[in-house]
This record gives C-alpha cells, sequence and structure tokens, in this order.
C-alpha cells in the first residue's frame, strides 16, 4: 500500500524535478482540467467510501488504494466514514486516515523540496535529508541518480545526493550502471566521484567499473587511489595486484594501510612478496608491524625463514610481538622454537612475556634446560615469575612454586625444576 503511495507521489512530482516531460497521463488524471471534475471526485469517493465495506475482498483492497491515492480530496470524507456503522469500513478509514495525512504532509514537504532544488539552493538541510532519505528506502533511490545527472546542479548538492547513494544497502543499483559510470567520467568532483565508484562496487564485477577504478588508481588522489584499491579487492580483482604495487613507493602512510588490507585479500603470491616486502623494507613502523601481523595469519612454512629474519634484524617491539605471534603458529618446527630460545637471551625486557607466551604455544620441552639457565640469573621478580610459569607450562602444569616466591625459596624452586628434568627428560 505504502509502495503504491510512493509510485503515485513519484508520477506527479519526479517529472518536474528532473526536468522531463511528465509521460503518464491516465483519464483520471487529465479529467482535472474538466469543468465536472469536481462532482466526478466527490461521487467516485462516495462510491469508494461504500466499496470499503463491500463483501468482495478484492474490491475492499482497491478501494483503500484509490482513497488512498486521491488523497487530501477524500480525507474529509474518510474522516466521516471513521463513525461510520459498518465495522469494515471504519477500520479501513482507520487505516487510511493516517497515510492520507502523512501523504499531505509529505507532498507539501517535497514541494518545498522541488522549489529549493530548482533554484540550485538547499536552504532547509533537514528537508533534505528527510527527502533524500525517504527515496533511498527502495527503487525510489534511481530518482537520486536522475538527480545527479540534472546539468549545472551545486556540488554540495551533489555531494549529498551521492553520499545518500553510497549508504544505500538494501537496493541493488545493477540496473542503472550505465547512467552511474557516466555520471562518474563527467564528474570533476573528487568526493562525488568516490562516492559514487563505492556504489558501483556493490552492484558486482563488471570490467567498465574495473577500468574506471584503474584509471583512478592512476592518475586519482590519495583519496581516490584508496577507492579504486579497496574496489578493486571488492570484486576480487587480482590483474590489478600489479597495477596497486606500482604505486606504493609514491603513496602516503594511510594510503599504504588500505594497500596492505588490499594485498592480504587477494592471497596471490604476487600480494604475498609484496606484503613480505612490507614487512622487511617499509620504513614506517606501525605499518611494518601491520604487514607482519597480516603474514601472521598465512600460517604458510614458507614464511618462517622471512619471520627469522625479522626476528634477528628488527629493533621495533610492536613488529618483533607480531613476528613472536607469527612464529607461535610452526608448533612442529624445531628451528623456531630454537630460534625464539636464542632471541629470548637477549630480548628487551618489555618482550620477554610474548617470548614466554610463544614458548608456551610451541610446546618444545627441549626449551626447558635453558629456562632454567636463566631463572638462575633472573633478579627481576616479575621476570623471574614469567619464566617460571612458562616452565610449569611446558612441564604439563607442574607447580613448583606458590603464587608468591620470597627470595628465601628461590634456591629451592629452582632446585626443585632441576629435579622434575633429570627425571622426566
Amino acid at each position: 500500500m505504502l509502495k503504491r503511495v510512493i509510485i503515485v507521489i513519484l508520477l506527479l512530482f519526479i517529472p518536474e524535478i528532473i526536468g522531463t516531460p511528465l509521460r503518464l497521463r491516465t483519464t483520471f488524471i487529465e479529467s482535472v482540467y474538466g469543468k465536472d471534475y469536481s462532482e466526478y471526485l466527490n461521487n467516485r469517493i462516495q462510491e469508494l467510501i461504500k466499496q470499503l465495506g463491500s463483501e468482495d475482498y478484492q474490491q475492499r483492497e482497491k478501494a483503500t488504494d484509490e482513497l488512498i491515492e486521491i488523497s487530501a480530496p477524500a480525507k474529509e470524507s474518510v474522516q466521516k466514514a471513521l463513525t461510520n456503522p459498518d465495522t469494515e469500513i471504519r477500520e479501513r478509514a482507520q487505516t487510511i486516515l493516517p497515510l492520507i495525512l502523512w501523504k499531505e504532509a509529505f507532498t507539501k514537504r517535497l514541494n518545498r523540496f522541488i522549489s529549493q532544488l530548482r533554484a540550485n539552493k538547499i536552504e532547509d538541510q533537514t528537508l533534505f535529508q528527510d527527502v533524500t532519505t525517504f527515496l533511498s528506502r527502495d527503487e525510489s533511490a534511481f530518482i537520486l541518480v536522475e538527480f545527479l545527472k540534472t546539468p549545472n546542479q551545486p556540488t554540495q548538492i551533489r555531494q549529498q545526493i551521492t553520499n545518500t547513494l553510497a549508504n544505500i544497502s538494501s537496493v541493488s543499483f545493477k540496473p542503472v550502471v550505465g547512467d552511474l559510470l557516466d555520471i562518474t567520467k563527467k564528474e570533476k568532483d573528487e568526493q562525488v566521484r568516490v562516492g559514487l565508484l563505492k556504489v558501483l562496487a556493490r552492484t558486482g564485477k563488471d570490467e567498465r567499473i574495473v577500468s574506471l577504478a584503474l584509471g583512478m588508481l592512476k592518475e586519482g588522489s590519495s583519496n581516490q587511489k584508496a577507492t579504486a584499491v579497496n574496489v578493486l579487492a571488492d570484486m576480487g580483482e587480482t590483474s590489478a595486484v600489479e597495477e596497486i604495487i606500482k604505486i606504493v613507493k609514491e603513496s602516503d602512510v594511510n594510503l599504504k594501510n588500505t594497500i596492505l588490507y588490499a594485498l592480504n585479500r587477494f592471497r596471490t603470491e604476487q600480494s604475498l612478496q609484496e606484503l613480505v616486502r612490507f614487512m622487511k623494507e617499509e620504513s614506517t613502523n606501525w605499518l611494518r608491524a601491520q604487514a607482519t601481523g597480516l603474514l601472521a595469519n598465512y600460517s604458510d612454512t614458507k614464511l618462517i625463514p622471512e619471520f627469522l629474519w625479522v626476528l634477528k634484524n628488527e629493533k621495533d617491539l610492536d613488529v618483533l610481538r607480531n613476528t613472536l605471534y607469527a612464529l607461535q603458529r610452526f608448533r612442529d618446527n624445531k628451528t623456531v622454537s630454537a630460534a625464539i630460545m636464542d632471541f629470548l637471551k637477549t630480548a628487551p625486557p618489555p618482550l620477554q612475556p610474548n617470548v614466554m607466551s610463544s614458548l608456551q604455544t610451541l610446546g618444545d620441552r627441549a626449551a626447558i634446560p635453558e629456562l632454567i639457565k636463566i631463572l638462575e640469573k633472573e633478579t627481576d621478580y616479575s621476570n623471574f615469575h614469567n619464566i617460571l610459569n612458562s616452565l610449569q607450562a611446558l612441564a604439563g602444569g607442574q607447580k613448583f612454586t606458590p603464587p608468591l616466591i620470597p627470595q628465601t625459596l628461590k634456591d629451592e624452586i629452582i632446585g626443585r625444576c632441576k629435579e622434575w628434568w633429570e627425571k622426566n627428560k
């Protein structure tokens, strides 16, 4: 029912908004200009009120819809029908009246919107938001695309309409892909171009959209390139990986971050190698850490030498933490466990808990003797606890000590660790 209201409003008003002639001329609408229209309409409304109580369900439905379409002229008769002796007529009038009132109010606001749009000046932003939000609920959103085709429209209006379109997730814009592509190609404003490309990306893989995105990737601003990278990743366009890699060196850190996550989504050999390069060579610390974190989720044994290289050569703590996390994935690799044990000897104090956590996760008992040696030399109680927890975890939960460790018990604890190892190694 509400959808028919929307269609009627659009048929009556949208052609005027977008400057095209009103093509749909029904006999009913043409009769507006006739001398007997008022009498005809009043008679028709009274007939429809009676049909609300018809025994024929289809006739009741049609009468309900037509009264809503007539709207304001039928308001008084529908209000009187609220006290009609017929229960069916009363109940249907209760349903119809709020829709007529809503349509009447919306039509007034729509007229104001049209006037402001014709003047190329939106004075009431709340009105603009209300109308565009209303149009964005279903395929009526295509009307917003028509707005963008209107020549000489202010940039601010185009930006607002594009922002509305970009946030619509319930409507497929596939039927108007051609229009959107034409508008985007002609558009000069960056914000509008970026927004329209996002809308196009949701319509599915299309070579025309890929071509448009690649064009932005080569010639657009940093913001346009970032959007293009995401769109190409959304469409799974793996052929674009090489072009994306070409722009890395000239990119700012934010665009590089976008590229990192896009490369991770492509999951090709070429994108993987570029992520490795990021991890080892990128000058920005947090980007190296991001790349390491992404690679950690691959669990690919081919990456072990790369992670071990980072463990030996990296100085940034966040990169090293992510590297340790990555190496935890390789439980059956003795080289990894040995490398982490070797790293523990020189690891900065803030990283020692991460090293211990990695050793616990790997579960390699061969690390126990080395941990005992480190425990003997450790003077910091916090580090002592961390090492001891790792020992206890590697010993299958064997408890060597109560939670609190007085200094006098330290030697006894170490002795118990050694004794246990000799018996269980």
